[in-house]
């Protein structure tokens, strides 16, 4: 089906729970449509972009409600809800709520909550939904491909805080690193410094050893060659016998 999209070059009415918006899409005729209750694509020219991805503003007060009625894990089925895609789509998926945490920690941090997904229109997609103080994030997989949710303010500090990229992580061109393994690396780095002090030690003996030899008399370096030969050959007679 085409796509059919509005363009407006100010705030639109109809969707005052985001004023900072312009350039709002309004309609979208695809598989599914948008559930303009959470989100609202946006119009983000790729010239623009660091990245290729697909740029949306989410109502996180009103998703994060509307999870909240997710059933658990064990039940035949889930909660419905849409999620964008990189290619400007919106399919329709269902929601089980899934705790990551120690029911005493889901109690002492309500505002964490975890979820499994799986698609309902496009049966290969599925993956992990979460809401955190950093604010919604969607991790999917479909057929070898992943693909994430994120908020704006990850790239952009100064985003507002509704925005949100949509994105396949192969198009992403600099993945962070694991905190873990930044901790590992940092780990790593100091090890690597104290080999080189030790190595750096290792020469300034070296070097003192040999200044050391190089002072000695004649008779002194010729005494420790004669030393050095008795024994060796001492040694060679009681290895023979």
């Amino acid at each position: 089906m085409q796509l059919m999209a509005i363009f407006y070059t100010r705030p639109v009415l109809a969707f005052g729970r985001f004023p900072f918006l312009s350039g709002v899409m309004l309609a979208m005729s695809l598989n599914v449509e948008a559930d303009d209750r959470f989100w609202v694509p946006l119009d983000t020219p790729p010239e623009a972009q660091d990245f290729p991805f697909f740029a949306v503003a989410l109502n996180a007060d009103e998703l994060r409600e509307h999870l909240r009625g997710a059933p658990e894990e064990t039940s035949p089925q889930g909660l419905k809800l849409t999620l964008p895609l990189p290619d400007r789509r919106f399919t329709e998926m269902e929601a089980f709520y899934s705790p990551v945490m120690a029911p005493e920690l889901a109690e002492k941090f309500p505002q964490i909550r975890t979820y499994k997904v799986k698609g309902l229109d496009l049966p290969t997609l599925s993956g992990r939904i979460d809401f955190t103080n950093a604010g919604f994030k969607a991790f999917l997989t479909t057929e070898g491909q992943s693909i994430l949710i994120e908020p704006e303010k990850t790239f952009d500090p100064s985003a507002h805080q509704k925005q949100y990229r949509v994105f396949f992580k192969r198009d992403l061109p600099d993945v962070p690193r694991p905190i873990n393994e930044g901790a590992q690396q940092e780990v790593n780095n100091q090890s690597n410094e104290q080999t080189r002090g030790q190595k750096a030690d290792a020469q300034e003996t070296d070097r003192q050893i040999n200044t050391e030899e190089a002072s000695r008399t004649p008779s002194q370096s010729s005494a420790q060659k004669d030393t050095g030969f008795l024994s060796r050959l001492w040694r060679s007679l009681t290895n023979w016998f």
